[in-house]
């Protein structure tokens, strides 16, 4: 009796398997006929080729899996990633195709779990006139002529960092100190969210978020996708928290805060409406994804070439030293922007290095039609992945 319904789930779980890989084929198969697609393999069902291209992403090997697939297919290939068809353009003429401006058919739409964890009001799901008024937003806030304005609060916060985080201590995992250093000063700096234990939960669960914005999307317990949607909901709990009390003090009493909370809170479509608190929270979150990981990758490229090449080093640190004693001559003692423009050489290294290994891989698109490129067919929904 045990043995007949044991044989009965495997023969009905190898049925329905059959028939899911089927029916997967034929979708694969008919919605692109007649289609030139690129060279390439969608792999399993559903899971694609994610499992290979996410171990490789933990073991820093993206760049030699994209290399692997050129040697064998070319410049141009399709493969499937968290769960969405997607052909891979690399090199020059490719990005010069995704980001040429003109109609070419691709629209600015996430593989479906990073657009599960950034929410589907973020700028990178937005477009047409939503897409601009964010986007206006978010540009007025951080464009150079406004951050200068944060110069001194930046420098004190990171120095106040340093100290409490090399205190004592001999030895620091720098990328770890890094992203502590980044984030903190990001939470204070975009939200004015004070030191404490919430800030600190808040670091690991946008850690957690993050892993899960390239995974397969398999909301179920264990997952790496289901705990950064239970990420994600604690991220949210702290932000609404945060707006909904700036949003009582404005009615109070109206500040003069120009925070991103307060950039956000003010803003009105073409209709004079604001923005619904889902569509800020979503904006929210993927700001400080978006800016808090590239900026941990790069400043620890930068520490890390200073430590190899010693050249540079003594170079970077002749100018430094130029900058703080063109500081210590103030009377208030702060860095202040025209401080920031002295450092020439040292912006200049950062950007070498972000040339050789630029702190983000790529990022994904999406075909809002069916177009074309370097001889091939890029179906509509299909995903467009593009190198750096």
């Amino acid at each position: 009796m045990e043995l007949s319904l044991l044989q009965f789930i495997t023969v009905s779980a190898l049925t329905l398997i059959a028939i899911f890989a089927g029916y997967f084929k034929f979708k694969t198969s008919s919605s692109s006929l007649c289609k030139k697609l690129p060279p390439g393999s969608f792999g399993l069902p559903l899971i694609g080729e994610s499992i290979s291209f996410i171990k490789a992403q933990k073991q820093d090997k993206t760049g030699e899996w994209i290399q692997t697939r050129i040697r064998k297919y070319g410049p141009v290939f399709k493969t499937s990633l968290m769960g969405s068809k997607t052909v891979v353009f690399t090199g020059q003429a490719g990005n010069r195709f995704v980001f040429s401006g003109s109609d070419n058919g691709i629209a600015g739409n996430q593989v479906a779990s990073a657009a599960k964890v950034l929410g589907k009001h973020s700028i990178f799901e937005l477009s047409g006139s939503r897409h601009k008024l964010v986007r206006n937003a978010l540009m007025s806030f951080l464009k150079p002529e406004s951050l200068q304005r944060f110069v001194g609060e930046i420098d004190s916060l990171v120095q106040k960092q340093l100290f409490q985080e090399l205190d004592g201590k001999d030895l620091v995992q720098m990328v770890v100190l890094m992203k502590k250093i980044t984030f903190k000063v990001t939470c204070s700096l975009f939200f004015g969210l004070p030191e404490g234990p919430e800030k600190d939960a808040l670091l690991e669960d946008f850690t957690i978020a993050t892993k899960g914005l390239w995974a397969v999307p398999l909301n179920v317990p264990g997952t790496i996708f289901y705990r950064a949607m239970q990420a994600r909901a604690r991220i949210s709990q702290v932000l609404t928290k945060l707006m909904q009390n700036r949003q009582k003090e404005e009615k109070n009493k109206p500040s003069q805060k120009n925070d991103i909370i307060s950039v956000f809170l003010r803003l009105r479509d073409e209709d004079g409406k604001p923005l619904q608190e889902e569509e800020i929270l979503d904006n929210f979150i993927t700001l400080i994804i978006g800016s808090h990981d590239t900026t941990t990758i790069l400043l620890s490229l930068f520490i890390r070439h200073l430590s190899t090449d010693p050249k540079t080093r003594s170079e970077v640190l002749q100018e430094q030293e130029e900058v703080v004693k063109a500081v210590e001559a103030r009377d208030d003692g702060k860095l202040r922007w025209s401080e920031i423009q002295m450092m020439k050489h040292t912006w200049r290294v950062a950007q070498e290095l972000m040339r050789l290994t630029p702190p983000a891989l790529g990022n994904f698109k999406c075909a809002s039609r069916d177009t074309s490129f370097d001889g091939f067919d890029v179906p509509k929904g299909y995903k467009v992945l593009y190198k750096s």
